[in-house]
């Protein structure tokens, strides 16, 4: 179920406060223009306030410095103070949900801890992935705290909110498209919530939201082993388990990351039997 629906109702806040736990972290790795310059599109996405997109677009064109300034920049604007909240609303389908506005036109879509939408540490965790290996699937996920209208705070998960999403696409069968990529990532991630939550870039390009259904204990069977390209799986291996330990227990605990180094490790034994191209 995707958050990315209208809202029902309009309340402007009082004063909010976003402490960070994680904070972003530069990192390997939207959609270019044709016959544009990676780097110009990049900046023209930057000048509109498209942060994330903005950030994918530098680290595409191999200037991971910008990246790391509009991340840094990106992340700023998530932790502070939204100049009005939307709630989602049960029309929705998204209670326990609100929208941000920020200045600049940025918004993020937060959700709160113990909701009944699983949980949001694995949002967050989803991120780090997605965020490590360079796959640029999962938006900017942090977590903060939100005082509400009424004066009562919560905390909770900001994901930043994506610009320019078109429709969904369905395969011949009826099935939402999935590519490689996020087909590995739902089996990296033991996410079993898949077909469906997936946003469709109209520059192309797909979009991993609701992530919190993440790092079951059991994967469904649609969940498959799937090799991702030769420069993903690269990064694949050279990411030693104490670094993923390090980043990922703090948030889903060891049990958890032991049981995506397996997976890791089927990955790894499926690419040497058929090799991804180059």
């Amino acid at each position: 179920m995707s958050e990315y629906a209208p809202p029902a109702q309009d309340v402007t806040p009082p004063q909010n406060r976003g402490p960070s736990v994680e904070q972003a972290r530069p990192r390997a790795g939207a959609d270019t223009k044709v016959g544009a310059p990676k780097s110009a599109v990049a900046g023209a996405l930057e000048s509109q306030g498209r942060l994330q997109e903005a950030a994918w677009e530098y680290q595409k064109a191999g200037d991971a410095a910008s990246a790391a300034r509009v991340e840094q920049r990106l992340q700023s604007v998530l932790l502070g103070t939204p100049e009005r909240i939307k709630a989602m609303g049960e029309e929705a389908g998204a209670s326990d949900t609100w929208k941000l506005y920020f200045s600049g036109g940025i918004k993020g879509l937060f959700k709160k801890d113990g909701s009944g939408f699983g949980n949001t540490a694995n949002e967050r965790a989803a991120y780090r992935v997605s965020q490590l290996l360079g796959l640029n699937l999962v938006p900017m996920t942090l977590q903060r705290s939100l005082t509400l209208p009424d004066g009562k705070t919560i905390t909770g998960s900001v994901q930043y909110w994506m610009n320019d999403i078109g429709d969904a696409q369905f395969d011949a069968e009826g099935d939402y498209v999935m590519s490689q990529e996020m087909r590995f990532f739902d089996f990296l991630i033991a996410n079993n919530d898949r077909p469906g939550n997936i946003l469709y870039k109209k520059g192309g390009g797909q979009v991993a939201i609701d992530n919190n259904l993440a790092f079951d204990d059991e994967l469904y069977e649609h969940v498959k082993v799937t090799v991702p390209d030769a420069k993903i799986l690269a990064r694949l291996r050279a990411i030693p388990k104490s670094q993923w330990m390090r980043e990922l227990a703090p948030l889903i605990g060891k049990d958890k990351v032991e049981a995506m180094m397996m997976r890791k490790s089927e990955v790894l034994t499926a690419a040497a039997k058929a090799p991804p191209k180059k």
